[in-house]
């Protein structure tokens, strides 16, 4: 135009005759504003077309027969399918739906049929994608019609992560509930057995009775020391168990017992190791992490009744935030990985997440008591690491531990233990323990030893009988868990009048204010409930003499 903008014209002409002369007649139709907004229509049409294909959720059309009218690159990558794999293709089809939600899957297309501007919100549902895994979405679906056909409009969110992690922490608070119920009956059950398991080797050594009493008190005897051993594993699950720990290395524990473990698994399974001669340290009790490896490599084992191999790995790494993220409980940090793989049977979901279950357990009746798996995860979780397992039918199983690396030199080994002569003493013991019947049981053990024993029922009346008592008081057996003033308490108030007393402390399960988490604090004396009298004996020998 003659001002420099522009416009849009449609032009239609036709040849005439004017005045004998051939002309083209024009007629001009100004068109500027529909071009105007056929050009807009055109971009808008562009941006969506662009926000659904890059969206982040899974975008999809289906007509109300569940077939794929068109879908996002989300979409693709949510199902593992191509576009042109899905398009004309409905759920039954692809089978992306997983078999336990097609009946609901019905009902939710079923609602949206008979409801043209219905809306639905499905929390969870489960696909399956191309290459059979599946996958957890939830899924927004409203109707819309398009070029006249009534169509459904879906929006899934893939919620796979969200959902791991809600069962790892169902699944850890199960077993918190399953630990705390274990070891809220662990000390009673303790101060029972060591009475039991006393009195019956007492009862032994009379030589009076006849061989068909001596039997039967063996059998008591024999059971009493099952139950200790199964309240052990208990304890041990429930992370009330005392731990002792030092900084040890993973390869010298592992190499220390490799003989065993290899006469252990027998000749048809080939034991190998892959240790990492950089791996660092971890502060843990020695002797709880052997019991995890002999645990783990008799669970391997087991899972190979025709042979096969055993693989023993260690090496150094470091969890990031994104890893953390996505386990429960896991701290950022550098950490020791231990782990052992077998090329077993393997295991199912249903059976992966129950291994850890106490008294759980796919063996034959007779063939194991379930709490192997069980104490070996008591022992990590109290030794602050965690343990995954990975495994599918007839692909083996791996589990892999994870400890805290700590930068501490190695521990000075352990002083040799002497060779003890004699059980029996004539020191003064000051025997304290609020249940009445290990008191009196621990009395009659240690005097049968030869010992003088003061017997208190707590803290306050063993400070009193110390502060009367006119003899030197060698050593203060007390229990951890005490009525009225604390053991340590105790401890204190006692040495501040005789500096040079010994203590040991006993107990069957740990919980206050001296036992921080089950690790006993540096230098402390402890013997587990229930103790024979043989172990007390020795023990407290071992003490005094220290």
């Amino acid at each position: 135009m003659k001002d420099g903008s522009i416009i849009y014209a449609d032009i239609n002409g036709s040849s005439t005759l004017i005045d004998g002369i051939s002309c083209n007649v024009g007629f001009f139709k100004d068109v500027t504003k529909k071009k105007k907004s056929d050009d807009a229509l055109k971009e808008s049409e562009e941006r969506f077309r662009t926000l659904f294909e890059y969206a982040p959720d899974a975008y999809s059309i289906h007509d109300y027969e569940g077939r794929y009218v068109d879908c996002n690159f989300a979409a693709e990558k949510l199902l593992g399918y191509s576009k042109e794999e899905l398009i004309g293709k409905n759920y039954a089809e692809l089978s992306t739906i997983h078999p336990e939600e097609y009946e609901k899957f019905a009902q939710h297309l079923e609602f949206l049929r008979k409801n043209l501007h219905a809306r639905s919100v499905w929390p969870e549902i489960k696909f399956n994608r191309k290459d059979g895994t599946q996958v957890y979405a939830e899924v927004r679906s409203f109707t819309l019609k398009i070029g006249g056909q009534n169509l459904i409009f879906g929006i899934a969110r893939d919620i796979s992560e969200k959902k791991n992690l809600e069962d790892q922490l169902l699944h850890s608070q199960k077993l918190e509930a399953i630990g705390r119920l274990s070891g809220g009956i662990d000390h009673d059950f303790n101060n029972l057995l060591t009475m039991v398991i006393g009195n019956t080797e007492l009862m032994l050594e009379d030589n009076t009775i006849n061989d068909t009493v001596r039997e039967g008190i063996k059998e008591i005897q024999a059971a009493g020391e099952r139950a200790a051993s199964l309240t052990q594993q208990l304890l041990a699950f429930s992370r009330k168990q005392v731990l002792q720990p030092k900084i040890i290395n993973f390869n010298k524990t592992i190499q220390n017992m490799e003989k065993m473990l290899r006469r252990m698994i027998g000749e048809d399974i080939e034991l190998r190791t892959f240790l990492d001669i950089d791996v660092g340290q971890i502060e843990a009790d020695a002797g709880q992490i052997e019991q995890v490896i002999m645990n783990l490599v008799v669970n391997a084992r087991d899972a190979m009744p025709k042979g096969g191999k055993i693989t023993l790995e260690t090496k150094n790494v470091d969890i990031d935030e994104n890893y953390a993220g996505n386990h429960i409980s896991v701290i950022p940090g550098s950490y020791v990985m231990f782990s052992i793989s077998d090329t077993g049977i393997g295991m199912s979901d249903e059976t992966r997440t129950r291994i850890f279950d106490p008294f759980y357990t796919t063996k034959e009746k007779g063939k194991g008591t379930g709490l192997g798996l069980s104490t070996v995860y008591g022992i990590i979780k109290q030794s602050r690491g965690n343990i995954w397992v990975y495994s599918e039918p007839g692909k083996g199983t791996t589990f892999k531990i994870y400890l805290p690396r700590v930068e501490k030199p190695i521990s000075e080994t352990e002083l040799k233990i002497r060779k003890i002569d004699t059980l029996t003493g004539s020191e003064t013991i000051l025997v304290v323990e609020d249940d009445e019947i290990v008191r009196n049981i621990t009395k009659k053990i240690l005097q049968g030893y030869g010992y003088i024993v003061l017997k208190a029922a707590c803290g306050e009346e063993a400070i009193e009988i110390s502060k009367t008592y006119k003899g030197s008081i060698h050593l203060l057996l007390t229990d951890v868990v005490m009525p009225g003033i604390s053991s340590r308490d105790t401890e204190m108030n006692i040495k501040s009048s005789r500096p040079e007393i010994r203590v040991l402390y006993m107990s069957g399960y740990t919980d206050n204010t001296i036992v921080h988490y089950g690790v006993l604090d540096p230098g402390k004396e402890f013997i587990a409930k229930p103790f024979t009298p043989e172990s007390i004996a020795r023990k407290v020998r071992e003490v005094i003499d220290k």
